[in-house]
């Protein structure tokens, strides 16, 4: 039984490409002109991204009451909350300049269900 691959994808009958081979087509492909902005990237900062604040969070109080001890584990969970505190403010940070920016984006983002 022999496996048949396509190597260019097939063709319409009016001589187009289907939809899979489309996206690859350099007329979809983003360009180097096509810059976003920081403003931009804010602005879809989202509440989901403290997640990762709080599982930092969780390793470094996992570490502290583990019961296998050995001599840099103190420093290693030092570092996790350390590292901890610094993603927290910065993720304050950027949620404050998202709502400085956009401030009807603060009301919608509450009243979210997710």
């Amino acid at each position: 039984m022999a496996i048949s691959r396509r190597t260019n994808g097939p063709t319409l009958e009016d001589g187009t490409k289907d939809d899979v081979d489309k996206a690859t087509d350099s007329e979809t492909a983003p360009t180097m002109a096509e810059h976003v902005t920081w403003k931009e990237r804010i602005s879809h900062f989202t509440w989901l991204w403290f997640a990762a604040t709080m599982s930092t969070g969780a390793m470094a109080a996992v570490i502290a009451q583990t019961p296998n001890r050995f001599h840099g584990l103190a420093t290693i969970g030092k570092i996790f909350y350390i590292l901890d505190l610094v993603m927290f403010v910065a993720f304050n940070i950027a949620m404050g300049t998202r709502f400085v920016h956009n401030p009807r984006k603060l009301l919608h983002s509450l009243w979210h269900p997710v």
